[in-house]
């Protein structure tokens, strides 16, 4: 198997890279950050890459943002999650996310996976998420 996730966070999608050859325990160590607005949850996908046709999914699974998205301070999130496969059991995938609430402090400063700051006068209800695969 050649396996990439998707992940959903609202509107935005990230894709990881194709890891050729992994079988049923790839590992992407890749990071994504987004901005979190009311978003409750995070869909993630883990297809098989093929080269002949259409990629086939493998499991699914549905993270809740309000483990690890909480007021205050900031928060990480860092264990295995299930993921499911037609509702079946299919395995687990180990995620780390870091949540960094906007009145902590941030505002105006260099995000992780931001090349330049974001503007101050965003609203204070958002949120960075840090994902790490």
């Amino acid at each position: 198997m050649d396996p990439y996730a998707k992940i959903h966070v609202g509107a935005t999608v990230f894709r990881t890279k194709t890891h050729t050859d992994a079988g049923k325990f790839p590992m992407w160590h890749e990071i994504f950050s987004v901005r979190r607005t009311t978003e409750q949850y995070m869909q993630i996908y883990i297809y098989d890459a093929s080269n002949f046709g259409m990629d086939t999914l493998i499991c699914e699974g549905q993270f809740p943002l309000s483990m690890v998205c909480t007021s205050g301070a900031a928060n990480q999130f860092a264990n295995s999650f299930p993921l499911t496969y037609k509702g079946k059991p299919a395995g687990d995938i180990f995620l780390e996310i870091t949540f960094y609430p906007d009145a902590a402090g941030y505002p105006g400063a260099v995000q992780p996976g931001y090349a330049a700051a974001y503007p101050v006068s965003q609203p204070m209800c958002t949120r960075i998420l840090t994902l790490r695969l």
